[in-house]
């Protein structure tokens, strides 16, 4: 009898414990539920807000950037094309077949995340020349690809024009980026230009050999 009472007590420990253990697991699973339908809540009100901000910034005036030039151009519904980039600043005016893009990011970190093989980050376009997602009030820089037949044209011409500069007794009388080195500075010390394209040095010196570093 006593054996009986004992086994029937250890029984009941053994299912207490077990709905113990299914109330604990229930409320865990509770818990978790609770807590991802709160995390979706709060991030379909933060995309909800994200959407309410983009849309009061989709119309209004951006600020494209291109070398010297700083041009204020309206955007509507987030957009604007190439073609109204290129009527300001006449870009394939100067290289014909060009390619016009755009990015939040200046040329000089466009060198240092290509050096690092990093993709370089355009804005969006769909089709092709026509921008989307832009803001407002925002500033953004304007890239321009040339047509691969162009290019070389203008870099063989460049090269004759300015053939004489490689020939410079000191460092100072011209550009070093058509020597394969990114020119220091855009002019020497009496205010003089010395480099013939500053704002596209690091590619210039690109195609005339720099390997990225300081040439010997």
């Amino acid at each position: 009898e006593e054996k009986k009472e004992e086994k029937d007590e250890k029984a009941a420990e053994k299912d207490a414990e077990a709905a113990k253990q299914k109330e604990e697991a229930e409320k865990e699973a509770e818990e978790k539920k609770k807590a991802e339908e709160e995390a979706r809540k709060k991030a379909e009100a933060e995309a909800e807000a994200e959407r309410e901000r983009k849309k009061a910034k989709a119309n209004g005036d951006v600020v494209l950037k291109y070398s010297m030039y700083d041009e204020k151009f309206p955007i509507k519904d987030g957009k604007i094309t190439a073609a109204e980039i290129d009527e300001t600043y006449c870009l394939s005016d100067v290289m014909p077949g060009c390619k016009i893009h755009l990015s939040t990011k200046t040329a000089e970190e466009k060198y240092k995340l290509e050096c690092a093989g990093e993709v370089f980050p355009y804005i969006f376009e769909e089709p092709i020349g026509t921008f989307h997602d832009l803001e407002a009030g925002e500033t953004y820089f304007v890239f321009v690809e040339e047509d691969e037949t162009e290019f070389l044209k203008s870099q063989e011409k460049a090269k004759q024009n300015f053939a004489g500069v490689k020939s410079a007794a000191t460092r100072g009388e011209g550009c070093s980026c058509i020597e394969g080195n990114p020119c220091a500075a855009e002019c020497d010390a009496s205010g003089n230009t010395v480099c013939l394209d500053w704002n596209n040095r690091f590619a210039v010196a690109k195609a005339n050999g720099w390997l990225g570093y300081q040439a010997k």
